[in-house]
C-alpha cells in the first residue's frame, strides 16, 4: 500500500464529486463510475469493461478533450483498488480499537489517578478538544 500521503494527493487529483456506479437505461448490462451531481448526461469517470482480460475498466471523462484528467481518474481507481481499502480499513478499525482502550483505562475522573497535564491533553485531543 502506497503512503498515506501519496494515496491522499492521488484522490485530490480525481474529479471531485459523488462517484457512484450507473447503468444507463439505454445500455442495460454496461456500468459507469458517473458522476453523481451529473446524471444523466455528461458525467462520466469511466466504463467497466470486461471486453479485455485483465481490464477493469476505461478512464474517460465525457468530452475526450482532458487527457491528463483521464490519467488522474485512472490513477485513482487503480489506485484504490480492494486491497488498498481493506487495508486503509484495517488501519482505521486498529486505530478505533486503541482510542477505545484508552477510553476505558480513562473512565471517571482522571485528577484522581494522578495523571500528569501532558496525559489530560492525550485525553483531550482522543475527543476532539484542540486545546491540546
Amino acid at each position: 500500500m502506497k503512503d498515506l500521503t501519496d494515496l491522499r494527493k492521488i484522490a485530490e487529483n480525481a474529479t471531485q464529486s459523488n462517484w457512484i456506479p450507473y447503468e444507463p437505461g439505454d445500455e442495460p448490462g454496461y456500468w459507469w463510475v458517473w458522476q453523481e451531481d451529473k446524471l444523466p448526461w455528461y458525467g462520466g469517470i469511466a466504463q467497466v469493461s470486461e471486453s479485455d482480460p485483465g481490464s477493469v475498466c476505461q478512464a474517460m471523462t465525457t468530452d475526450g478533450n482532458n487527457p491528463e484528467q483521464d490519467k488522474a481518474d485512472a490513477t485513482h481507481i487503480a489506485t484504490f483498488d480492494p486491497p488498498t481499502i481493506l487495508a486503509l480499513i484495517t488501519r482505521l478499525e486498529q486505530a478505533e480499537a486503541v482510542v477505545a482502550r484508552v477510553r476505558v483505562v480513562a473512565t471517571g475522573d482522571p485528577t484522581e489517578y494522578g495523571w500528569s497535564e501532558a496525559m489530560l491533553a492525550v485525553l483531550r485531543a482522543l475527543d476532539g478538544d484542540t486545546r491540546g
